[in-house]
């Protein structure tokens, strides 16, 4: 059994941003049916993969943003357009536990699909809504997505570059996801302990607001912004440094006063606790800290990135290497934690994929299934859940509705 088990989610989402928070949902045992328009599906299944290089000059076969955002999930196509789609979504309401799409309300409403309408469907349900910048104020009914969120809400302005840049990897989108999946489980939780089905609101704007939140919280009690950072780190121990060959490494090491003589130690730098200008915290900080950023540029830039994690893993002192994505996946931790997992793709046979954040003791999720064909599942849907018969199931693909 997995922890969501028995849950029915209507899935009515496009691009990551919603598909990745009913993914979740998925990838923990929920039931996700995601509703498709009939001839074009959603954008996302179409989107060229970028950033990448295939060493054959053959592109993978598979859309790795499609696989990731929709796997374990049941795709149904409709045209919503007809009476005899909104029938078949009004029959999938009344017998799911929650709503989510990242449509706007306005399209929403056209199709009879408003929060109103729905509750008063299935009072019980949990109606799920991801906006772009929140459900009120002047752009409320305003699109947006990952680009556009991480540069209004601050994020964008912390990567120090002429012209701002993005935080590459879709990065509102994905955290926007996480947020929303939250308040559907929270919904959820709600509902089982009251009986109570509601409206939960996210938004990509609000939740980057959140991800940033030291930032903001910070600008708003000083009035002031953030500066450059690297020069202007929370400390100099709280930064990033080149080493000998070309490699970066992190150091993390926020109490001072505890690990200043172990890191003197272990970068042979023994004569820095007799120096007058580091004698207190405030100083190495704030007072020196640009000297003492350009004491440890020089010192990382005598070894290896390697050779420095050495030394630093037979000490206490947070620290770890700056990995590329290819790295990172095959780091050990990756590998032992089951973050990256192998599966069976009725297509292209073994793929390696994401594997979970999360781990139960008793209830466990597990990528399962692939992301689905277009309608690949429409017949099961509403033959098995929605008990059509196969001569209504005939008469609805003669009319175009599936």
């Amino acid at each position: 059994m997995m922890a969501l088990e028995g849950l029915r989610i209507i899935d009515m989402t496009i691009w990551q941003h919603g598909p990745v928070s009913t993914a979740m949902l998925a990838d923990m045992g929920a039931e996700v049916i995601k509703i498709e328009m009939r001839e074009s599906g959603d954008p996302g299944r179409y989107l060229s993969t970028w950033n990448f290089q295939s060493s054959d000059k053959d592109q993978f076969p598979l859309n790795y943003y499609w696989e990731n955002n929709n796997r374990n999930k049941k795709s149904l196509a409709l045209d919503l357009k007809k009476p005899e789609g909104i029938e078949v979504i009004t029959r999938l309401i009344k017998k799911s536990d929650a709503f989510v799409s990242n449509f706007r309300e306005a399209s929403l409403e056209r199709l009879g699909l408003g929060y109103e309408s729905v509750h008063k469907i299935n009072p019980r349900l949990v109606y799920a809504v991801g906006y772009g910048f929140g459900p009120k104020g002047p752009d409320a009914h305003r699109p947006s997505a990952d680009l556009a969120a991480q540069a209004r809400a601050g994020i964008m302005s912390q990567i120090q570059s002429a012209p701002p840049m993005q935080i590459w990897g879709g990065l509102a989108d994905q955290t926007g996801a996480f947020m929303l999946c939250l308040g559907i489980t929270m919904g959820l939780l709600t509902r089982e302990r009251t009986g109570i089905g509601q409206k939960v609101e996210e938004s990509l704007f609000g939740t980057q607001l959140a991800v940033g939140a030291l930032m903001a919280q910070g600008t708003l009690f000083t009035g002031t912004v953030p500066s450059e950072y690297r020069r202007r780190a929370l400390s100099p121990f709280w930064n990033v440094y080149k080493t000998k060959d070309d490699k970066w490494l992190c150091l993390s090491v926020l109490e001072m006063e505890r690990d200043w003589h172990p890191v003197c130690q272990a970068l042979d730098l023994e004569w820095m606790e007799e120096d007058p200008r580091f004698q207190n915290g405030h100083d190495r900080v704030h007072t020196y800290s640009d000297e003492l950023i350009d004491i440890l540029d020089e010192v990382f830039a005598k070894k290896t990135r390697d050779e420095w994690g050495a030394i630093l893993n037979k000490t206490d002192i947070i620290w770890a290497p700056v990995h590329n994505y290819m790295e990172a996946l095959a780091d050990p931790q990756a590998v032992a934690n089951e973050y990256v997992v192998e599966m069976d793709h009725p297509n292209v046979g073994k793929i390696k994929m994401l594997g979970l954040p999360l781990r139960f003791s008793e209830t466990p999720g597990k990528v399962r299934t692939p992301a689905p064909e277009l309608g690949q599942h429409n017949e099961e849907i509403l033959t098995e859940t929605l008990g059509y018969s196969w001569d209504e199931v005939t008469a609805l693909r003669e009319k175009q509705v599936i």
